[in-house]
């Protein structure tokens, strides 16, 4: 509650930069969204507020729902970044930028991140980072479709 984060539901945490966030993420994030109608999408909002006013209008647009569902944090210290981060039930990699440090961050506390290796390596530094540590059953996909049912399996919301 200290952080701002919802108190029910479950948490989708994608906390990046926010330029990161490519139009084909946005059939992903929708997917994730419809699929869990108690979750949440947790976002924090950019350097510039503008830019999260911007995906809002995009979504406005596009995908409505998100407008709704997605939870925009403010920035806050390394203290509290960490305290969300260990908070979220599933963390999302977005598709053709990746994380870096955040998959760090998560690692300490086992909080699995759902990964698409795209084309380039931007986006492969998660599904790599598995790989070096052999862990059995990585949530990495093969294609984008995937990704939203992965995401809502290791939510408990999957229902085959």
């Amino acid at each position: 509650k200290a952080l701002g984060l919802p108190e029910t539901g479950t948490l989708y945490g994608c906390p990046q930069t926010l330029f990161k966030f490519h139009p084909d993420f946005d059939a992903v994030l929708a997917e994730i969204a419809e699929g869990d109608a108690t979750g949440h999408i947790v976002l924090l909002e950019g350097i510039r507020a503008a830019w999260a006013d911007l995906l809002k209008a995009r979504w406005a647009k596009t995908f409505p729902i998100l407008v709704d569902r997605v939870v925009f944090l403010p920035r806050m210290s390394r203290q509290d970044f960490l305290a969300m981060i260990r908070h979220m039930d599933v963390l999302l990699d977005p598709l053709h930028f990746g994380s870096g440090n955040t998959l760090y961050e998560a690692m300490v506390h086992g909080t699995p991140i759902v990964t698409w290796p795209g084309q380039f390596a931007r986006g492969r530094v998660v599904a790599g980072a598995y790989r070096q540590m052999n862990v059995p059953d990585a949530p990495v996909v093969s294609s984008i479709e995937e990704y939203a049912s992965l995401a809502l399996a290791l939510g408990g919301q999957y229902l085959p």
